[in-house]
C-alpha cells in the first residue's frame, strides 16, 4: 500500500514539473522557428513584456512579425509595435494553476486509492463476521484531504510562468 501511495505522489511530481518553461533562441534551430513557436503559444494570451531597461507592461494578442512585436489594443482600435531589440523577455501564464491541479489530483487519487483499499480490507474482515459493516468512506475522506495537502505543496513548488527570453 505504501508503495502505491509513494508512486502516486511521484507521478504527481513529474506531472507538475512541466508547468514552468523558459525558451531561449538557442533552444531553436533558427530565429524563425523561435518566432513561430512564440506566435503559436501567445495567441490571445495575457503577457507581461519586460524591456531591456527593466520597465514592463502587460498586454494581449501579441505576435512577432519582421523582428517587431505587434500588439493589438484590447478594443482592437489601435496596433502598437516595438522592435525586438528592445525586449528582454515576455512572460505568459498556462491555463493550469499547478496549486489547484496538484490539490485536485492528490485529493482525488488518494481518496479513490484509499477507498478501494479500505473497502477491500473491510469486506475481507467482515466476510466471517455476522453482518456488521464498516464504511470506508470516513477514512477515505481523511486520506483524500491529506493527498490534497501534499498535492498543494508540490504544486506550490512550481511557477506556472512560461518565459520567452530575447537578446540574451
Amino acid at each position: 500500500m505504501k508503495y502505491l501511495i509513494h508512486s502516486s505522489y511521484l507521478l504527481l511530481f513529474f506531472f507538475l514539473i512541466g508547468c514552468s518553461t523558459t525558451y531561449n533562441l538557442s533552444n531553436f534551430s533558427s530565429k524563425q522557428n523561435f518566432y513561430e513557436d512564440f506566435n503559436e503559444s501567445m495567441y490571445k494570451t495575457p503577457v507581461k513584456v519586460t524591456l531591456n531597461n527593466d520597465s514592463s507592461f502587460t498586454t494581449e494578442s501579441v505576435k512577432i512579425v519582421n523582428d517587431n512585436l505587434i500588439m493589438a489594443a484590447p478594443d482592437k482600435s489601435a496596433v502598437n509595435k516595438i522592435t525586438m531589440k528592445r525586449i528582454k523577455e515576455i512572460r505568459t501564464y498556462n491555463e493550469v494553476n499547478p496549486k489547484l491541479a496538484g490539490t485536485l489530483i492528490g485529493a482525488t487519487f488518494s481518496f479513490l486509492l484509499s477507498f478501494a483499499i479500505l473497502e477491500a480490507n473491510s469486506s475481507a474482515n467482515n466476510s466471517h463476521d455476522t453482518g456488521s459493516i464498516v464504511s470506508p468512506f470516513p477514512g477515505s475522506l481523511i486520506y483524500g484531504a491529506l493527498g490534497g495537502l501534499v498535492g498543494f505543496g508540490i504544486g506550490s513548488l512550481f511557477d506556472r510562468t512560461i518565459i520567452y527570453q530575447f537578446n540574451q
